[in-house]
């Protein structure tokens, strides 16, 4: 989230959003509780972030009940929805730049 947010303050100048404008972008967030509730207002802040800098919501993947270091590894289910998100993003790039030709 730092990460993110210390690149915003970049991209939120007129002369720098045309970088990321139109781009898609994922949020992935695994999280320790198993109420989806919980990390809903993480997803909804990312979500308006992508909206405010005008980047085009990619998909989420959210991930309860994760505890300790290493343990989505052990989830195939979950590194499977993260090779689809992952798949799913360069799909969407691949459009937006054979919509720019």
């Amino acid at each position: 989230m730092k990460l993110f947010i210390d690149r915003f303050v970049f991209f939120n100048t007129p002369g720098n959003r045309g970088l990321i404008a139109g781009k898609p972008a994922a949020v992935v967030v695994p999280y320790e509780d198993t109420d989806p509730e919980t990390v809903r207002p993480v997803v909804e802040f990312f979500e308006r972030c992508f909206q405010y800098l005008q980047i085009r919501p990619g998909g989420a993947l959210t991930v309860p009940g994760v505890t300790a270091r290493g343990e989505v590894s052990k989830k195939p289910d979950v590194l499977q929805a993260a090779f689809d998100l992952g798949c799913s993003l360069v799909s969407q790039v691949h459009s937006t730049l054979s919509d720019s030709k």
